[in-house]
C-alpha cells in the first residue's frame, strides 16, 4: 500500500497533467474530451463548456463562444447551431431570442450578415410570422 501511494506521489511531482489534461484515479493523464476544457495543471476532471460557447478540439484549456447568429443551449458541446428561422442574435455566445419586427427578416446564407440582424422587406411585401 505505502509503495503505490509513493509511486502515485512520484508520478505526480514528476510527471504533472498539462492544462487540457486531467489526472485519473490510477495516476495517468487523460485528454479533456470535446466539449470539455481544463486551464489547470494536474487537475482532477474538465469542466464543461458552458451554454453559448463550444469547443469540437479535445485536450483543450477553452471554450469558443458562439458567434453571432449561432447559438449553443447545452453545455458540452462540440458545434453551435445556427439561429432557428425568424430569429437572430446579434452578439456572440447569446441565445437567438431576437424576433425581427414587422416589415424586416432576418438576413440568412451570408457570410458576413447570416442571422446578425434584419432587413427591411421589398415595397409590397410583409415578413410571415
Amino acid at each position: 500500500m505505502i509503495w503505490s501511494l509513493l509511486f502515485l506521489f512520484l508520478l505526480v511531482r514528476v510527471n504533472p497533467c498539462d492544462i487540457g489534461f486531467f489526472r485519473t484515479s490510477s495516476g495517468l493523464c487523460e485528454e479533456c474530451q470535446s466539449g470539455f476544457f481544463n486551464k489547470e495543471i494536474n487537475a482532477t476532471s474538465c469542466k464543461e463548456c458552458p451554454v453559448g460557447t463550444f469547443q469540437s478540439d479535445p485536450a483543450s484549456f477553452y471554450c469558443i463562444e458562439c458567434s453571432p447568429g449561432f447559438y449553443q443551449s447545452n453545455t458540452s458541446s462540440q458545434e453551435c447551431e445556427s439561429c432557428p428561422s425568424g430569429k437572430f442574435s446579434s452578439m456572440a455566445a447569446s441565445a437567438c431570442a431576437e424576433s425581427c419586427p414587422d416589415y424586416t427578416w432576418p438576413i440568412v446564407d451570408h457570410p458576413i450578415y447570416n442571422n446578425k440582424s434584419c432587413v427591411m422587406c421589398d415595397v409590397g411585401y410583409e415578413s410571415l410570422p
